[in-house]
């Protein structure tokens, strides 16, 4: 796939930060109300904000984006995919911020046919009981 053909693609866009545990407050605030703004959108089809806590008490922090088309992906950062879209002041509480952008493989590309998953099939032996069956 040539690198064209490929920025066509990419509709999942995550924005990973460390966060220092004195900024984290702030920092959460203005992410979730960045969120508002994402949320209104036009082609967001999912966003996710989540963290983890490391031993130092600091923060690791993902903005996991999913857009419904590269175009709309495009519109939202305004052309600069390696540019993050943070509210003014949220850049400066963090010590490393890395953004990513992913090509989604579950959904066709334009003008593929879409294939429907397989069914999910769960196997087992005459006579046993279900996963999770307290009888088993």
């Amino acid at each position: 796939m040539r690198r064209a053909e490929y920025y066509r693609s990419v509709i999942v866009r995550v924005l990973t930060a460390r966060v220092p545990g004195r900024h984290a407050g702030q920092f959460n605030e203005l992410l979730r109300a960045q969120l508002v703004e994402l949320h209104t959108q036009p082609g967001l089809a999912y966003v996710k904000l989540a963290r983890r806590l490391d031993e130092r008490g600091d923060e690791e922090v993902l903005l996991f984006e999913e857009w419904a088309t590269p175009a709309d992906l495009w519109a939202w950062t305004g052309g600069r995919l390696h540019v993050p879209r943070l509210l003014p002041g949220t850049e400066e509480l963090v010590e490393g911020l890395v953004i990513t952008h992913y090509e989604a493989l579950d959904m066709p590309l334009e003008g593929e046919m879409s294939i429907p998953p397989e069914p999910f099939v769960v196997r087992r032996r005459p006579g046993e009981p279900p996963p999770g069956d307290p009888a088993g």
